[in-house]
């Protein structure tokens, strides 16, 4: 799309929603356009056309903008790590180590999901943002912080559907932070509250393991 022509249609859809600042028209077509831009490889005009939704009067997709922004800012910078390693960029050449790499092109996505989740709490996407930003936060080793948004997790959205995934995660932090307590009471939560959990195998042989290594300790 040509910047006049993005420009003219995103200035469109401002100016119909001042006229009929109860219409969905302007919001729906402006999310249309975000989607259509990403898919197309066009993250930066993506950003800007979900930007305009919330510069609307009374989007209804508000929530779901600010979502979408970050994760076509995730995909963007998804795919200039990898277009990095492969042109054996610093990240390997000791200026950035991969995790480093990866928290600073995550940033503005991160910052975006967050938004989601603090300004949106009650919206169908604020346990998603949450989540992505836990597992960046395990992927980068800011176990610290992960283990306190964790906890949020479980106080705020006791209902998301991914709370196995975040029990292992959970276990996992408490694993490197050398708490192995945590650790195996959070696998043994997964065990007993998730049976169907498409995680359990991998549980149950992590609980398997700490045990073993916490009887091997005593031992000594």
């Amino acid at each position: 799309m040509l910047k006049a022509d993005f420009e003219s249609a995103t200035a469109t859809c401002l100016a119909f929603n001042r006229l009929y600042p109860e219409s969905v028209l302007a919001d729906q077509a402006l999310m249309t356009l975000g989607r259509s831009l990403a898919d197309k490889g066009d993250y930066v005009k993506s950003v800007e056309s979900y930007k305009r939704v919330l510069e609307l009067q009374n989007p209804i997709s508000a929530a779901e903008a600010q979502y979408r922004i970050g994760e076509v800012l995730q995909k963007q910078a998804e795919e200039s790590i990898k277009a990095a390693d492969q042109h054996n960029s610093k990240w390997g050449e000791g200026g950035l180590s991969a995790a480093s790499a990866l928290q600073r092109a995550m940033g503005g996505a991160i910052a975006a999901y967050r938004r989601t989740y603090e300004t949106y709490p009650e919206s169908s996407f604020a346990a998603e943002s949450l989540g992505r930003v836990v597992r960046h936060h395990v992927d980068t080793e800011n176990f610290s912080i992960a283990a306190d948004l964790l906890d949020s997790v479980f106080n705020d959205y006791p209902d998301a559907a991914f709370l196995d995934e975040m029990l292992l995660l959970w276990s996992n932090v408490g694993y490197r932070m050398g708490d192995n307590e945590i650790a195996k009471a959070k696998l043994r939560q997964l065990i007993s509250d998730y049976p169907s959990s498409k995680h359990i195998t991998e549980a149950r042989s992590k609980l398997a393991g700490i045990e073993a290594e916490s009887a091997n300790s005593s031992g000594e």
